[in-house]
């Protein structure tokens, strides 16, 4: 008797292209129920899989079609009931690779409104084809008519997605469609966020701290950052532009991916009713957009040996260095030099030789003395090993040991078989035993085969002393040059400085974990000169502000 795996799916197209209940989930499984019960077959109830919301083109990332290849897997069901192969994929070369990695585990899928199981072999695997490629065909459709009805909502004013910050959505029932509607006391908040953007002559960055400083939360109620400034400034709704489409999806390799849209498929409407910049304030924004080209945030390359590699020990950010071109530049907190005290309190400063020069002395040890010696050392002993054929002798030894036990595993499963009728688990872990056992063998035989290590011990030692040299002059030289060195060490990791008190001079500490649990720790760097930086909660004195 075979056991059922039930499956289900609406996506957001076949909702709009149906509008009844004739294709919810509830009906589907209830009609996959009676097919069930007509067949005489049970539910496996584990298996009775839902994916809500979600277009037949996305296959890798569907949870429950990915819950159903594993229960397929493990021979957990032998029939997946769904009402037609639409409701597995709509991409025609997925559902074909899907229908044969299920025949190859010896799942059939059962489609209740044919009332027959897809062929996937002889005369009846083209028809099965055929109905894949017609099941895209219709995604793609789908799409076209979802698109057809956004551009008219766009025309006549209408509210295409959810509403943005400064507007609520109202339904017209003169029209038949839902509206944008400002809310005065967000609308309120965007003209003082373009006052603070001239008056800060055009800095995103200064104008984000200066709203934070007053006491003007962002609408995410935390302070306010310099990309959320710009996209109020640049944001056509607030102009009178109503635009949809910006980003569009794509289905590639199975999965969905969001692009940028090209300009030609961008759907615009001018709506001067919807406008919030008053015409003075809005020619005195684009004025100063249009002064200066802009670049991105996070586009420049770094100009200094602890920018982005050290973090603040209070919020987790970055460091950035600040001051005059003819001054001394000192590392600071960039949440805090950009979003203000409130958003986080900061841990003083220090200048860029004192910072720069303590990591350097923490890191040289690293490539020169007792470890770089020790380095050479496994180095020429790792060589030398794979020379005489110790490393080929160890993975000989261990593809021996895979061979044995696979082989005992296999002939306890032909054991179980030929003691009467084997189920088809049974028989499907025997077929991967054996393949497995294969696999081990050949590649057993290619080991022997194999030539021997070719490694000219010395010349791999001299290449390592050449690199142990690279690296200390990279330490020299200090600044931006020794930025690749400390990369290196600290791979995804940065380093945290912490602000402390020590015999009553204020310090940072600074460490990170490098390598294989190696602790980095940098000395305690003070402030030269006779004005000390704050500890956290401080602020930094007026004349380095600037």
């Amino acid at each position: 008797m075979s056991r059922v795996a039930l499956y289900a799916r609406l996506s957001h197209e076949d909702r709009v292209r149906a509008g009844t209940d004739g294709d919810s989930i509830a009906i589907q499984l209830a009609n996959a129920r009676k097919a069930a019960e007509r067949e005489g077959w049970p539910v496996i109830e584990d298996f009775v899989v839902v994916d809500e919301g979600i277009s037949g083109g996305e296959v890798l990332k569907r949870v429950g079609l990915q819950r159903l290849l594993t229960g397929a897997e493990t021979g957990a069901f032998d029939v997946i009931i769904m009402r037609a192969l639409d409701r597995f994929a709509r991409d025609g070369l997925r559902q074909t690779m899907l229908l044969g990695q299920l025949a190859d585990q010896g799942v059939a899928v059962y489609e209740y409104a044919e009332g027959a199981i897809a062929p996937v072999s002889g005369l009846g695997f083209g028809v099965t084809a055929m109905k894949g490629v017609v099941a895209e065909m219709e995604r793609v459709n789908a799409a076209k008519r979802c698109r057809e009805k956004t551009e008219r909502i766009v025309q006549l004013g209408g509210a295409p997605g959810r509403a943005p910050y400064g507007y609520r959505i109202v339904r017209d029932d003169v029209v038949g469609i839902a509206r944008y509607e400002p809310v005065p006391e967000q609308v309120d908040v965007i003209l003082e966020v373009g006052r603070r953007f001239v008056a800060c002559n055009g800095t995103f960055r200064q104008a984000a701290r200066s709203l934070t400083e007053t006491g003007i939360l962002s609408p995410t109620g935390r302070p306010w950052h310099p990309t959320r400034i710009r996209e109020i400034v640049e944001r056509p709704l607030y102009r009178g532009v109503l635009e949809w489409g910006r980003r569009t999806t794509n289905y590639e390799r199975g999965t969905r991916r969001e692009v940028r849209a090209p300009d030609s498929r961008v759907l615009t409407a001018q709506h001067p009713e919807l406008r919030i910049w008053p015409d003075q304030l809005l020619a005195e924004i684009d004025a100063l957009l249009a002064s200066a080209q802009r670049r991105a945030f996070g586009a420049a390359q770094p100009r200094y040996l602890a920018s982005g590699l050290v973090c603040c020990g209070v919020c987790g950010h970055g460091i950035c260095a600040r001051g005059r071109p003819s001054g001394n530049r000192h590392y600071h907190c960039t949440v805090r030099t950009q979003r203000g005290e409130a958003a986080c309190c900061g841990i003083g400063s220090r200048t860029v030789e004192a910072v720069d020069d303590a990591i350097l002395g923490a890191i040289i040890p690293l490539v020169d003395g007792a470890l770089a010696d020790r380095a050479l050392e496994i180095v020429r002993s790792r060589s030398e090993a794979k020379v005489s054929g110790a490393a080929a002798a160890q993975d000989e030894a261990a593809l021996r040991r895979q061979v044995a036990e696979v082989e005992r595993r296999t002939r306890r499963l032909t054991e179980a078989i030929a003691q009467g009728d084997a189920p088809a688990p049974l028989l499907d872990a025997l077929r991967r035993e054996t393949r497995r056992c294969d696999d081990l063998r050949d590649a057993l035989g290619r080991l022997d085969r194999g030539p021997a290590a070719s490694l000219d011990v010395e010349r791999t030692m001299r290449a390592a002393r050449a690199r142990l040299r690279d690296l200390h002059t990279a330490i020299g030289t200090g600044g931006v040059a020794a930025r690749p060195v400390l990369q290196a060490l600290l791979g995804s990791k940065r380093i945290k400085a912490v602000p402390v008190l020590e015999g009553g001079e204020k310090r940072w500490h600074m460490s990170a974990m490098v390598g294989s649990g190696w602790l980095l720790a940098c000395n305690g760097v003070a402030h030269p000169g006779g004005w000390r930086p704050p500890l956290v909660g401080d602020c930094p004195p007026p004349e380095e502000q600037a």
